[in-house]
């Protein structure tokens, strides 16, 4: 993880811990966020859904770490049925729309969670999965990708990220197709 990447992190979880544990199930958290935010970025929807979807995202986990009396960050605390709508009724909003918004994002985020729920998704190539070692590179593996043309699954380091009409885009090494996240 870059420290940028770390710098950013921490900012976007500033509010969300008091003490040292706190700030590392915050930061923990985030980490975990910002992955499903750059999932719901490769989203086929328009930027004012993803805008809305990011802003949920923040409450969400403003709001699990504030009322979510957890521990240990593990992506299951996000898990299930919408939480804490009393708490974005209360805080946010309690129009109907902003209520369906946020619960449309806690909906996303348990499938999300879902499909990589016990790493049962992993490489094709290197056998890894999210959080492994790949044989190839020595890395560890932050996603996995699905190539639609040779019908597997890539991680990240049996894949590259390159740009396509200033946009970052994954491709698969074997047939050079942009290949989409599965988490």
């Amino acid at each position: 993880m870059t420290k940028s990447l770390i710098k950013k992190i921490e900012k976007y979880t500033e509010n969300w811990h008091w003490d040292k544990k706190s700030k590392k199930y915050a930061f923990e958290m985030g980490k975990f966020l910002f992955r499903f935010m750059d999932y719901i970025d490769e989203l086929n929807i328009s930027e004012k859904t993803k805008r809305k979807h990011k802003d949920n995202v923040y409450l969400i986990g403003s709001f699990e770490a504030e009322y979510g009396y957890n521990d240990n960050f593990s992506p299951k605390n996000l898990e299930g049925e919408p939480n804490f709508l009393y708490e974005f009724k209360r805080k946010v909003s309690n129009t109907k729309y902003a209520v369906q918004s946020y619960k449309s994002t806690w909906k996303k985020l348990d499938r999300y969670i879902k499909s990589c729920a016990d790493n049962k998704i992993q490489c094709n190539y290197c056998g890894a999965r999210i959080g492994e070692i790949s044989e190839r590179t020595e890395e560890k593996v932050t996603a996995i990708y699905d190539c639609k043309k040779c019908v597997y699954n890539y991680c990240d380091q049996c894949s590259y990220e390159t740009k396509e009409e200033n946009k970052k885009v994954q491709k698969c090494l074997r047939c050079e197709n942009i290949i989409e996240k599965v988490c």
